[in-house]
Parts: C-alpha cells; sequence; structure tokens
C-alpha cells in the first residue's frame, strides 16, 4: 500500500507545479489586461466578483468537505449529493439573475445588473459539476487535477484576451469566468467518469449536514471578513479606487494563494486518512515551519518592493495601488499559516469548534474595517492587517490545542524565520532608499533589489537555520525520485 507520505509528496508535486503555472500565467494574462481594461472596468468586476462570493458563500454548505472526510460514502449518498448541489446551484443562479437590479442599485452601478445577469449561469454550472470536481480530490488524482486545470486555464485566458483586443471591455472578464466554469464542468465529467442516476434519499445526506452546517456558517463569517472591504470601497468610492485596492489585494495574495491552495488541496484529503496523533503534531509544526520561511520572505519582501512590482505587472497608471499593496502584504505574510488550521478542524471532525473560533475573530476583524471606513480606502488597509494579526494569536492558540501542542510550540516554530526575514527586509530597504542610487531605471531596481533580498535571506537561512535547508532537499529528492 502506498504511504500517506508518498501520497501527499505525490500531490506536494501535481498540485504546487499546477499553482505555480497557474499564477505565472495568469500574472502575464493580467499585465496583458491591465494595459488593455481601464481600472474603471476591474473595479466594475470586482464589484461583480464580491456578488458572486456571497452566494459562493451560502451555495457552499460544507458537502464537499464532508465528502472528503467520509470514508465510504454509498452511492446513494453521492447521487444525492449531485441532485442536491445541481438544485442549489439552479436556486442560486435564477436568484442572483433576478436581484441583479436591486444589487445594481445598492452600488450605484448601473452597468452593473447586466454583467451579474450575464455570470449568473456559473453557479449552475459549478453545481453540476462539483461532485465529480469533489470525487477526484478525494481519489487524490491530483496528476489529472493539474491537467485539468492547466486546460481551463488556457482556453479561459485566451477568450479573455481575444475579447479585450476585440474592445469588449469588461466584459472580457466575465467571459472568462464563464469560459473556465464550462471547461472546468466538462473536464470533471470527463475525468471522474461519474455514473449519474436519477435515486435520491434526504436521509442519507443528514451525516453530512451535520459535519456541514458549521462550515457553511463559517463560510458565511468568512465572506463578510474577505469581502468587506470591497463593498464598502465599491459603495462609498468610485470603480477607480475599488480597482486600485482589489488589484493590489490580488497581487498580495499571488503567492500566499500558491500555499494555501497547495496545502489545503493535499493536506485534508490526505491526513484525512489517518489517525495518529503524533503524526499530526509534526506535520503542523512542520508545515508551519516550512510555510513561514516561504511567505515572511515574500510578502514583506513584496511590500518594501511593492512599487516595482506594481509598475512592472499592471503598468504606470495603477501607481495609486501602491501604498494598499504595502499594507496589505503584512497580513499576507501570516494568513496562509492561519489557514492551516481550518485542515485541522476538518481532520478531526471539529467543524463546530472551528465556527466558535470562527465567530470571535471574524466578528472583531469585520468591526476593526467598518470602524477603518471613516479613514478612507486606505484606513479600511490598515484595519483589515491589524486585526488580522491580533485575531491570529488566538487562531493559533485553539489549533494548537487541537493537535495537542503548547501555545508557544507554533511560534518557536516560525520565529527564526520571521527574524531572518526581518533582517532581509532592512537590508533592501537601507540599501533602495539610503545607500546605493540605483537610479529611476525600473527594470534595473526590478531585477537587483529582488536578487539582492533573495541572496540575503538565503545566506543567513543556511548560516542560522540549516534545518529548513534540510527539509526542503528531502523533500525536492523525494518528489524527484517519485515518491
Amino acid at each position: 500500500m502506498t504511504s500517506i507520505k508518498s501520497v501527499a509528496l505525490s500531490g506536494i508535486k501535481w498540485t504546487f507545479g499546477s499553482q505555480i503555472l497557474l499564477q505565472l500565467v495568469d500574472l502575464i494574462v493580467t499585465a496583458i489586461l491591465s494595459r488593455l481594461l481601464a481600472p474603471d472596468d476591474f473595479g466594475l468586476f470586482a464589484v461583480v466578483f464580491t456578488t458572486l462570493n456571497l452566494f459562493n458563500s451560502l451555495k457552499n454548505m460544507g458537502f464537499g468537505s464532508a465528502l472528503i472526510h467520509k470514508k465510504k460514502p454509498s452511492p446513494l449518498a453521492i447521487t444525492s449529493l449531485f441532485w442536491l448541489t445541481a438544485g442549489i446551484g439552479l436556486v442560486f443562479s435564477l436568484t442572483l439573475y433576478i436581484s441583479s437590479g436591486y444589487i445594481g442599485t445598492f452600488f450605484n452601478k448601473e452597468s452593473l445588473p447586466y454583467l451579474l445577469r450575464l455570470v449568473s449561469v456559473v453557479y449552475l454550472i459549478q453545481g453540476v459539476s462539483s461532485i465529480p470536481s469533489t470525487l477526484i480530490q478525494k481519489e487524490l488524482q491530483f496528476r489529472a487535477i493539474f491537467k485539468m486545470n492547466t486546460i481551463s486555464m488556457v482556453l479561459s485566458n485566451g477568450v479573455a484576451i481575444f475579447a479585450a483586443y476585440q474592445g469588449y471591455g469588461v466584459l472580457a472578464l466575465a467571459f472568462k469566468m464563464i469560459t473556465s466554469s464550462l471547461v472546468g464542468l466538462g473536464l470533471s465529467w470527463y475525468v471522474s467518469r461519474y455514473k449519474l442516476s436519477f435515486a435520491f434519499n434526504w436521509s442519507v445526506l443528514k451525516p453530512f449536514f451535520s459535519f456541514g452546517w458549521p462550515i457553511f456558517l463559517d463560510g458565511i463569517l468568512g465572506y463578510g471578513l474577505r469581502n468587506l472591504d470591497n463593498i464598502l470601497i465599491g459603495k462609498y468610492f468610485n470603480a477607480s479606487t475599488l480597482g486600485y485596492y482589489n488589484k493590489s489585494y490580488q497581487l498580495m495574495v499571488l503567492p500566499m494563494s500558491n500555499i494555501t491552495k497547495v496545502l489545503s488541496r493535499v493536506m485534508f484529503p490526505t491526513l484525512s486518512k489517518v489517525n495518529d496523533d503524533a503524526i499530526l503534531k509534526r506535520t503542523y509544526l512542520k508545515s508551519i515551519s516550512l510555510v513561514s520561511a516561504i511567505t515572511f520572505p515574500a510578502m514583506f519582501g513584496l511590500s518594501v518592493l511593492a512599487e516595482e512590482a506594481i509598475m512592472i505587472v499592471y503598468g504606470d497608471q495603477w501607481r495609486p495601488a501602491i501604498p494598499y499593496l504595502q499594507i496589505l502584504c503584512i497580513t499576507g505574510a501570516f494568513q496562509p499559516m492561519a489557514s492551516l488550521a481550518g485542515n485541522y478542524y476538518l481532520i478531526k471532525g471539529k467543524t463546530f469548534l472551528s465556527l466558535k473560533v470562527s465567530v470571535l475573530s471574524r466578528l472583531f476583524m469585520i468591526g476593526s474595517i467598518i470602524l477603518g471606513l471613516q479613514y478612507g480606502p486606505l484606513g479600511i488597509a490598515i484595519s483589515y492587517t491589524i486585526s488580522s494579526l491580533i485575531a491570529f494569536m488566538p487562531e493559533l492558540y485553539f489549533t494548537s490545542r487541537l493537535v495537542g501542542l503548547h501555545f508557544f510550540e507554533p511560534i518557536k516554530a516560525f520565529s527564526l524565520n520571521l527574524l531572518i526575514t526581518l533582517v532581509m527586509v532592512s537590508t533592501v530597504f537601507v540599501i533602495k532608499n539610503h545607500t546605493i542610487d540605483l537610479g529611476d531605471q525600473l527594470l534595473i531596481r526590478s531585477l537587483s533589489l529582488p536578487l539582492i533580498g533573495i541572496f540575503t535571506y538565503l545566506t543567513l537561512s543556511f548560516l542560522f537555520n540549516k534545518k529548513i535547508w534540510k527539509e526542503y532537499v528531502s523533500i525536492f529528492k523525494s518528489i524527484s525520485h517519485g515518491q
């Protein structure tokens, strides 16, 4: 039997490879679209995306996670879940279509209702593809998922660029979303080989509701936290301001989402098959250490080089996004570690405990963001960052207790990486602003400063944190040997 370690390493290889490829292509496509479309277009579609996220938080009742957690779900249960999620998708498509006019009035955006009606079909598509996609993930078919994501990425981004060149404006972003959903639908059914039947039974769904309802409520709170900043800016400021804020946020989550998605897609379905608490303890501490060794230098480095990043990726017209990126990157350094907690609550089946912790931390953050509104969009970004750092500590505490660790053990696991990162950032900041005159040439700064930061971080890590090097070398060797 294939060991859990080899399965996890295989999953990391294919999932991380998929995320890197997706994000690199998305970064290139975003750079192209940012020069073809106006900040107003991105700001308007940010409102569309915020609305879709609201419906997604309501639609996601935790059935996917419950299906993965269930050891041997019956064919009747799987079929019943399919019809339930498909029905929910249809209801939400119709609801979004009908309510689009009211949403447009709330945000005072005349063209918003048409866009919402256009993308409302995405819910029906996702409802029909949800269970087949979950079955692929449950069976740990990470290589197939890599291929599916690649095909969907190429086709959807190709459509978006073509539409933008043809002058369709913000519709190019809508076409990209619809194309991605349609391609995902076809591929998920083809790969999963799911055989549909017309059986349905409410009674077999009860365990899935019991497991999933805390996830559902947590998702609603998560929506409020992740999108409140966009809602407030979209409501009280113009579309361009929202465009600047949203694009800086997207650039911030680029490295963060790679780590989070790899861990969630591999860790939960893999460790759900494990009942050894000692393995969970070791995995949690090792994950904290390895994740922080990447996210700390990446996010703090991006913060100090925000000007260069915005100018290179988006262009000169996006210069107002720089201060937002500088601030948001700070919380982005810690969020992947906070995201680790969700996987362990699911693995342990403690979704209600996860909900209770989430209620406390997210309500605090939502209140802080609302208070920051009086200081404008920049105040929202600052309050979001400060409150997320404060909320990180209780989340870390409860996760440590869940896996049987002392509170200071995970802090110890990332503290050295944080110290080395601060030295690196200080070095780059001093060189950039006070020591060496790199001139006004953007390309020279964008190449030399990151190289200085990488060299500083790697050198200090090798001298003072050799354990990290050994861990990564071990992982890469195992992956390269196909283990």
